[in-house]
């Protein structure tokens, strides 16, 4: 009979075919000459026994004493995964003569083929809109399709009450309808009596052999019915005329949404505040659970989109998600108006310490809301504001819609700073508001200091490329680290003392110190900041590090396969031996042998012998790979 390499042991395994043709050979024979035909067949049957069309093909013999090749393609096997394939040839000699082969029954592993889930027309994002006519649910061609087949399609919905709707037709199949959907019309009256609710669909096969078939099960949403929308959200502190004064929101406005009906558990409720621009627009969301449910839900706006909308509209609503249905409430508009003007807060220098300043240092910031006072200085657009030093007078600002609720810087000259070393000079402003109210702030009063040296540090990049095995499971535990792997900058200068950071430890660490060592590839930037905030920084590459992974116990396919679905591989005899010399006793993933892919003698039957680690004392030994050990993989 014909023989199949890539099935060993008569098994097929499709998933290590990898979509490549399957090679079919037969034999040179004493009976076989140059010119016969040889006729080759594989019968085909799925993994419910079905019978499918078989696969030929035809050759002459052109070589003689030689083998001939067949290629049957991949997807001729794709419909009998879990089935069986049996191959077979007739050699014709020129006489006329047929000699018939044995055959070779080959089972095919693999996932087995399912029919695909039934398509209901007009459905968007899993929802079918109650009000559609004319609904056809569509059932798509099938692998094993053929004349005579009953297609049972079942159509069961829930009503929003509970109640359930049910629609169910049997289609006979003829030679037309093969390869091709077979459609079904859906009632009106079974559609819209779902308004609110669900719908599953499903079809079954019954073949003429009367083996039976049953599809996955499609699962929707029927959208509610929309006529009457929901409730508006309350805000609070709102007038009659609704006005909202910005001085009733000290940290946050409240907007309510009452229990609307139908509210359930795992509804998903977001609330739009909708300014005129972006800087004034919020949302946010909360989930429904079983202690809010039928419960007023309250939703809390942070104040600088209150502050952000000054003297304009906004626009209130939220929506309600159950599952893939959305439905949207209506609207409520707002118009957020000052009514009594806040005192103005103290203004400050920017990276002051203390009330002190130094000649270079130029920034007096004018707060828009000062934290630890509870006060708001209302910046709103049109307001010009002014600041003041001792016998200095800046020219102001007038504020815009993007100036409204943020700090105003205000630079003064160097030269002025400067002049002033070792001098006290107070800072005040004044704001010009839209409606005419001229307010003055505090006054800050600000000790000009003598000039700090610069802050030093080599900012050059650097790259570590030392290779050293870590243990991201065990941070802490460390080897003594090689060169190239580790790298000591010391900041100078400025204001002492210095704090060092790193912005991403997993890449690179900094100490106290300013000894920089290496965690993981990538790159990260080391930073050098001085008591009075001065900043420097470097660029650090990490190129070496070879991460060390646990990968439990297992034979040495199922700790290969472990290594795989993490990224990584199960490390050489060499590089255990490297690894051991770095953390030696303190190796913190388990006494016990350790897979090696280092290869000490080919086994029998594909069962080879590799070299295994004690990872703790050291030894050295070798293992068949069927038996158990503890893994670690390399990455």
């Amino acid at each position: 009979g014909p023989i199949a390499p890539q099935a060993p042991n008569m098994e097929l395994d499709l998933d290590k075919l990898a979509g490549a043709d399957v090679q079919a050979l037969v034999l040179s024979h004493a009976s076989i000459a140059t010119g016969d035909i040889i006729n080759f067949v594989m019968e085909r049957n799925t993994a419910e026994g079905i019978q499918l069309e078989s696969f030929t093909a035809s050759k002459v013999v052109q070589i003689p004493g030689s083998f001939v090749e067949f290629l049957i393609p991949n997807e001729q096997f794709h419909p009998i995964a879990q089935g069986r394939a049996r191959l077979k040839y007739t050699v014709i000699k020129g006489t006329g003569e047929a000699l018939r082969s044995k055959s070779l029954t080959l089972a095919v592993l693999g996932q087995p083929q399912q029919l695909s889930l039934p398509h209901v027309q007009g459905v968007a994002n899993g929802v079918l809109n109650p009000d559609s006519h004319n609904v056809i649910t569509q059932v798509p061609p099938y692998y094993f399709m053929a004349d005579g087949h009953d297609i049972n399609l079942v159509w069961i919905g829930k009503t929003a009450n509970g109640e359930t709707v049910m629609h169910q037709e049997v289609k006979n199949l003829n030679a037309d309808d093969i390869g091709k959907s077979i459609e079904y019309l859906i009632p009106d009256e079974k559609v819209g009596a779902l308004a609110g609710g669900s719908l599953e669909v499903y079809y079954t096969v019954t073949t003429y052999a009367k083996a039976f078939f049953k599809s996955p099960t499609l699962r929707l949403l029927v959208d509610v019915d929309n006529s009457t929308p929901l409730e508006a959200p309350v805000v609070d502190k709102l007038s009659a005329d609704g006005i909202l004064d910005p001085a009733d929101v000290p940290l946050e406005a409240i907007v309510r949404v009452s229990p609307y009906r139908a509210m359930a558990e795992g509804d998903k409720v977001t609330i739009h505040w909708e300014g005129v621009d972006a800087e004034g627009t919020y949302g946010t969301y909360t989930v429904v659970n079983s202690g809010t449910v039928n419960r007023e839900t309250v939703f809390r706006i942070p104040k600088r989109y209150v502050d952000a909308n000054l003297n304009r509209l906004v626009q209130v609503w939220y929506t309600v998600q159950h599952e893939d249905r959305i439905a949207e409430s209506e609207k409520s508009a707002i118009t957020i108006r000052e009514m009594v003007a806040l005192p103005l807060p103290h203004p400050h220098p920017e990276r002051s310490h203390r009330h002190h300043a130094r000649p270079g240092q130029r920034f007096i910031r004018c707060n828009r809301g000062d934290r630890r006072h509870g006060q708001s200085a209302s910046g709103r657009p049109g307001h010009h504001t002014v600041a003041r030093a001792q016998r200095q007078r800046h020219p102001g600002k007038t504020l815009t819609g993007a100036d409204a609720g943020k700090t105003l810087e205000v630079v003064f000259a160097a030269a002025l700073v400067t002049a002033n070393a070792g001098q006290t000079v107070a800072v005040s402003y004044v704001v010009n508001r839209v409606n005419g109210l001229v307010q003055v702030s505090g006054t800050l009063a600000l000790q000009i200091l003598a000039a700090q040296p610069e802050l030093v540090l080599d900012t050059s990049p650097v790259t570590l490329g030392g290779k050293v095995y870590l243990l991201p499971g065990s941070p802490d535990l460390l080897p003594n680290f090689p060169a190239d792997t580790t790298l000591l900058r010391q900041a100078s200068g400025g204001q002492a003392p210095y704090q060092y950071a790193s912005s991403d430890p997993l890449v690179a660490k900094v100490d106290s110190n300013g000894l920089t060592s290496v965690r993981g590839k990538g790159t990260a930037i080391i930073t050098a900041t001085d008591a009075l905030g001065a900043r420097k920084q470097y660029t650090v590459t990490v190129t070496g590090v070879i991460h060390c992974i646990g990968l439990g116990s297992g034979s040495f396919s199922q700790i290969s396969k472990n290594a795989g679905n993490n990224g990584a591989r199960i490390p050489t005899i060499h590089e255990l031996v490297d690894i051991h010399a770095l953390y030696g006793n303190r190796w913190p993933m388990g006494k016990g042998n350790y897979w090696s892919s280092t290869v000490s003698s080919a086994g029998i039957g594909g069962w080879n012998w590799y070299y295994v680690k004690n990872m703790v004392t050291g030894g050295n030994f070798k293992l068949k790979s069927h038996n158990s050990s503890l893994g670690v993989g390399i990455r």
